[in-house]
């Protein structure tokens, strides 16, 4: 039985497309500080690092984003047994970039598989601090 899929949470900035004007989540990083290295200057409350939840797209979703879900690796230490979502970004071929012998000799390999992700902006709970 699949997992049902679960929401990461994580930090990006809002860009846009200037050919068609659509805009879209880019620099997707768990951390203010790993998207803040994307940016020209920055500060821990920098506005244009927006809040984000990511997860796993399931049947029936739309898809935004493609990622990738490192396999489980004793050896290296690497268990993820949460299947985090890794390597974040707007267009498959974005994510191919990352891997030059291409994504599917890395899955055929059992490194890891490309996936379909949802991102949205995070809503803010009655839990989450000024910052967050």
């Amino acid at each position: 039985m699949k997992k049902k899929p679960k929401w990461q949470l994580m930090f990006g900035l809002l860009m846009k497309d200037h050919s068609t004007g659509e805009k879209f989540f880019h620099d997707i990083y768990p951390s203010k500080m790993q998207v803040g290295m994307c940016l020209d200057t920055w500060d821990k409350n920098d506005e244009r690092i927006i809040p984000l939840q990511v997860r796993e797209a399931k049947d029936g979703d739309k898809p935004t984003h493609w990622g990738w879900i490192d396999a489980p690796n004793e050896l290296l230490g690497r268990m993820n047994e949460n299947e985090e979502i890794s390597m974040i970004f707007a267009t498959e071929t974005m994510l191919k970039i990352c891997f030059p012998y291409g994504l599917k000799a890395e899955e055929e390999r059992g490194k890891g598989r490309a996936v379909r992700v949802v991102v949205e902006k995070r809503q803010p709970s009655k839990n989450t601090k000024p910052g967050d």
